[in-house]
């Protein structure tokens, strides 16, 4: 009979409430910390639904996939983020058929360029240190 190894798991079992704790301490904590602007307050206004609706999915995906790392989830939370950019001006000036000036949403869109990898890359700090995982 041939005997079998088993490869070491690098991606550690997935932990709802850590998930949960890190998914909504993430923006929090960048909020915290960033609080002396008024910018991350309303990013944290603005962004946290787009955040918790189309980032969910996309770090439940990760978690499974990817250990926990700042970079990783960072670039994660980038490419969600400059999709939905894509889809919502796409949208908007094809329902509108250009009557309507985009600079305001794209002006307030932009803004999740710059918080959406620091949310995901927070999140995959404090999932790693939740799951005692060791963040790269």
């Amino acid at each position: 009979m041939t005997e079998t190894t088993e490869l070491p798991r690098i991606v550690p079992p997935f932990s709802p409430i850590a998930f949960t704790v890190a998914l909504i301490g993430a923006p929090l904590l960048v909020t915290l910390v960033g609080g002396v602007f008024l910018i991350p307050i309303a990013a944290l206004i603005f962004g946290g639904p787009v955040y918790l609706i189309a980032g969910t999915p996309v770090l439940l995906w990760m978690v499974g996939r990817y250990p926990p790392a700042f970079d990783t989830y960072a670039c994660a939370g980038l490419i969600t983020n400059m999709l939905i950019f894509l889809l919502v001006c796409i949208l908007t000036s094809s329902i509108t058929k250009g009557t309507v000036d985009l600079e305001p949403l794209a002006l307030i869109l932009i803004w999740g360029t710059a918080f959406a990898p620091i949310w995901a890359g927070t999140f995959g700090y404090l999932y790693a240190r939740f799951t005692r995982s060791n963040p790269t």
